[in-house]
C-alpha cells in the first residue's frame, strides 16, 4: 500500500470529485477538485430530435455511454498530466459498478496501475463535509484490505489511543 500522496476519485458517468487526502478526526476539510462532463453527445441527440429519421433512433448509438467514454478520456488526460507533475502516487476509485467497468475498458494501463483500491458506490452527491468520512467508512468495510496512510492512528478503532468499549 502506498504511503505517499493518495487521491480519492469519487465519480459517476458525468461528474468527478477529487479529494487530495482524507480528513482526520478533527482536521480541516481537504482540498477538492471537480470536473463535470458537458454531455455533448446527449445534448446533440436530444436537440436534433426533429431532424432524426426513425432508423437513426434505433441505430444502437448510446449518447449517454459515448459521453461517459469521452469524460473518462478527459479524466485520464488530466490525471496523466498530474501524475507526471508529481501530483499523486496512488488513486482510490469510488464509482458505480458500470463506471468502474468503463474505467477498466477506457483508461490507459499506467493510470490503472496507480489504482490501489476500488469502491463500487456512487457517493458523488454527498456534501463535502461528509464525503471524506464516508470514503473512510467504505474503505474500512473492505475488511481491513486497505489502510489509508493519511488517517491518524487516534482516528482508527484498532488504535492504542482508542480504549475500546471495555475501557482497556
Amino acid at each position: 500500500m502506498p504511503t505517499g500522496r493518495i487521491w480519492y476519485l469519487v465519480m459517476n458517468s458525468s461528474r468527478l470529485r477529487i479529494l487530495r487526502g482524507l480528513p482526520g478526526a478533527n482536521g480541516p476539510a481537504v482540498a477538492e477538485l471537480a470536473m463535470q462532463s458537458g454531455r455533448p453527445f446527449l445534448r446533440d441527440f436530444l436537440g436534433d430530435r426533429s431532424h432524426r429519421k426513425p432508423e437513426q433512433a434505433s441505430s444502437g448509438f448510446d449518447p449517454v455511454r459515448a459521453d461517459m467514454v469521452q469524460f473518462l478520456h478527459e479524466i485520464a488526460e488530466f490525471l496523466t498530466a498530474q501524475r507526471h507533475g508529481d501530483g499523486f502516487e496512488a488513486l482510490v476509485l469510488v464509482a458505480p459498478p458500470e463506471v468502474l467497468a468503463r474505467w477498466h475498458a477506457e483508461v490507459p494501463g499506467d493510470l490503472q496501475s496507480a489504482v490501489c483500491c476500488e469502491v463500487a458506490r456512487n457517493l458523488v452527491r454527498l456534501p463535502a463535509r461528509d464525503l471524506g468520512h464516508e470514503i473512510l467508512t467504505q474503505l474500512e468495510a473492505l475488511e481491513g484490505r486497505f489502510r489509508p496512510a493519511s488517517r491518524p492512528a487516534a482516528d482508527r478503532p484498532d488504535s492504542p489511543a482508542d480504549p475500546g468499549p471495555d475501557g482497556r
